[in-house]
Protein backbone atom coordinates (compact mmCIF):
# COMPACT_ATOMS: atom_id res chain seq x y z
CA UNK A 1 0.00 0.00 0.00
CA UNK A 2 2.77 2.45 1.00
CA UNK A 3 4.25 1.50 -2.46
CA UNK A 4 1.14 2.36 -4.61
CA UNK A 5 0.74 5.89 -2.56
CA UNK A 6 4.62 6.71 -3.07
CA UNK A 7 3.78 5.94 -6.96
CA UNK A 8 0.49 8.06 -7.02
CA UNK A 9 2.43 10.98 -4.99
CA UNK A 10 5.68 10.83 -7.63
CA UNK A 11 3.32 11.03 -10.67
CA UNK A 12 1.23 13.96 -9.33
CA UNK A 13 4.66 15.59 -8.42
CA UNK A 14 6.11 14.75 -11.96
CA UNK A 15 3.65 15.27 -14.69
CA UNK A 16 4.59 17.96 -17.36
CA UNK A 17 3.15 21.38 -17.74
CA UNK A 18 2.99 23.01 -20.95
CA UNK A 19 3.43 26.53 -20.91
CA UNK A 20 4.62 27.97 -24.37
CA UNK A 21 3.95 30.32 -27.84
CA UNK A 22 2.52 28.82 -30.83
CA UNK A 23 1.12 29.97 -34.21
CA UNK A 24 0.99 29.01 -37.78
CA UNK A 25 4.80 29.87 -37.61
CA UNK A 26 5.65 28.64 -34.16
CA UNK A 27 5.34 24.93 -33.84
CA UNK A 28 5.44 23.14 -30.69
CA UNK A 29 9.01 22.15 -29.16
CA UNK A 30 9.76 18.83 -29.42
CA UNK A 31 12.09 18.68 -26.77
CA UNK A 32 9.88 20.04 -23.38
CA UNK A 33 10.62 19.14 -20.12
CA UNK A 34 8.94 19.90 -17.43
CA UNK A 35 6.98 19.14 -13.87
CA UNK A 36 3.97 20.01 -11.94
CA UNK A 37 2.19 20.26 -8.05
CA UNK A 38 -1.39 20.38 -8.05
CA UNK A 39 -3.22 21.28 -4.71
CA UNK A 40 -6.73 21.49 -4.97
CA UNK A 41 -7.52 24.02 -7.34
CA UNK A 42 -3.88 25.63 -8.11
CA UNK A 43 -0.91 24.23 -9.87
CA UNK A 44 2.34 25.54 -10.05
CA UNK A 45 4.76 24.41 -12.58
CA UNK A 46 8.08 24.82 -14.56
CA UNK A 47 8.91 24.53 -17.71
CA UNK A 48 11.90 24.46 -19.87
CA UNK A 49 12.24 24.05 -23.88
CA UNK A 50 13.32 25.67 -27.54
CA UNK A 51 10.98 27.75 -29.44
CA UNK A 52 11.52 29.17 -32.65
CA UNK A 53 10.18 32.18 -30.99
CA UNK A 54 12.85 33.02 -28.14
CA UNK A 55 15.13 30.32 -28.20
CA UNK A 56 15.86 28.54 -25.09
CA UNK A 57 12.83 28.81 -22.37
CA UNK A 58 12.85 28.47 -18.72
CA UNK A 59 9.86 29.18 -17.23
CA UNK A 60 7.77 28.89 -14.25
CA UNK A 61 4.27 29.69 -12.96
CA UNK A 62 1.35 29.76 -10.94
CA UNK A 63 -2.41 28.33 -12.35
CA UNK A 64 -5.79 28.53 -10.23
CA UNK A 65 -9.04 27.50 -11.22
CA UNK A 66 -11.87 30.28 -9.76
CA UNK A 67 -15.52 30.73 -11.14
CA UNK A 68 -15.42 28.29 -14.05
CA UNK A 69 -12.02 30.13 -15.41
CA UNK A 70 -8.34 29.21 -15.17
CA UNK A 71 -6.02 32.70 -14.78
CA UNK A 72 -2.13 31.32 -15.35
CA UNK A 73 0.96 33.86 -14.55
CA UNK A 74 4.13 32.89 -14.95
CA UNK A 75 7.76 34.70 -15.32
CA UNK A 76 11.35 33.14 -16.38
CA UNK A 77 13.60 34.13 -19.04
CA UNK A 78 14.55 33.16 -22.86
CA UNK A 79 18.08 32.95 -24.80
CA UNK A 80 17.11 35.22 -27.27
CA UNK A 81 17.62 38.76 -25.92
CA UNK A 82 16.70 40.58 -29.29
CA UNK A 83 13.36 40.57 -28.74
CA UNK A 84 11.61 43.17 -26.89
CA UNK A 85 7.76 44.24 -26.46
CA UNK A 86 4.41 43.38 -24.69
CA UNK A 87 2.39 40.40 -27.24
CA UNK A 88 -1.15 40.38 -26.73
CA UNK A 89 -3.08 37.71 -27.73
CA UNK A 90 -6.78 36.93 -28.38
CA UNK A 91 -6.76 33.51 -30.08
CA UNK A 92 -4.96 35.43 -33.08
CA UNK A 93 -2.02 35.09 -34.92
CA UNK A 94 0.14 34.53 -32.15
CA UNK A 95 -1.40 32.18 -29.09
CA UNK A 96 -0.18 30.47 -25.55
CA UNK A 97 -1.07 27.08 -25.45
CA UNK A 98 -1.14 24.92 -21.87
CA UNK A 99 -2.13 22.11 -20.14
CA UNK A 100 -2.88 23.59 -16.80
CA UNK A 101 -6.56 23.63 -18.13
CA UNK A 102 -6.18 20.22 -18.79
CA UNK A 103 -4.88 18.95 -15.26
CA UNK A 104 -7.11 21.02 -13.16
CA UNK A 105 -10.62 20.74 -14.92
CA UNK A 106 -9.76 16.91 -16.33
CA UNK A 107 -9.95 17.76 -20.52
CA UNK A 108 -8.49 15.73 -22.58
CA UNK A 109 -6.21 18.33 -24.41
CA UNK A 110 -4.00 21.37 -23.87
CA UNK A 111 -5.65 24.29 -24.13
CA UNK A 112 -5.10 27.77 -26.54
CA UNK A 113 -5.61 30.76 -23.72
CA UNK A 114 -8.89 32.62 -24.45
CA UNK A 115 -6.21 35.45 -23.96
CA UNK A 116 -3.04 36.14 -23.06
CA UNK A 117 -0.44 39.17 -22.46
CA UNK A 118 3.15 38.17 -22.95
CA UNK A 119 6.39 40.85 -22.05
CA UNK A 120 9.31 40.04 -22.84
CA UNK A 121 12.88 42.31 -21.97
CA UNK A 122 16.46 41.80 -22.49
CA UNK A 123 15.70 37.51 -22.08
CA UNK A 124 13.45 37.80 -19.14
CA UNK A 125 9.59 37.04 -19.75
CA UNK A 126 6.70 37.95 -17.60
CA UNK A 127 2.81 36.96 -18.53
CA UNK A 128 -0.39 36.07 -17.79
CA UNK A 129 -3.45 33.76 -19.54
CA UNK A 130 -7.11 33.47 -19.44
CA UNK A 131 -8.78 30.05 -20.11
CA UNK A 132 -12.68 29.17 -19.88
CA UNK A 133 -14.68 26.13 -20.32
CA UNK A 134 -15.87 25.70 -24.53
Amino acid sequence: MKTIIAIVLFLGWSLVSKAEPFSNTISLPSDFMGGMQQRANKIQYHATYTSSFGGEWNVAGTAVYTQSQIKENFSGTISDTSINGTFIGTNGTLSWVSDSYMILDRYDDPKVALSFKLVISNGVVTGSATYTPE
